[in-house]
């Protein structure tokens, strides 16, 4: 029963919540903290992913995820794009 709880849980933590924005056959992807510099595009808008933003302070409380969960969600994936600008 553990091994089915910490499966579940890995498989919630490792699922962002920020989505890709397609435009024509560009695509844009969702950036954080780590990858703003080379994701991050000047011509659309982007808006908080909450989702990934509660995940990271939900993923903090618990041990085997404390510094994994906060690292990967406002690291990679804090911001998501919703349009052009």
């Amino acid at each position: 029963m553990k091994k089915l709880i910490v499966v579940l849980a890995l498989c919630f933590f490792l699922t962002a919540c920020a989505h890709s924005l397609v435009v024509g056959d560009q695509v844009y992807q969702p950036y954080g903290g780590f990858n703003a510099a080379s994701v991050k595009a000047p011509d659309v808008m982007y808006q908080p992913s909450w989702g990934n933003i509660t995940l990271g302070v939900v993923g903090c409380l618990f041990p085997p995820f404390g510094f994994i969960a906060p690292i990967y969600f406002w690291g990679f994936s804090a911001m998501e794009p919703v349009g052009v600008k």
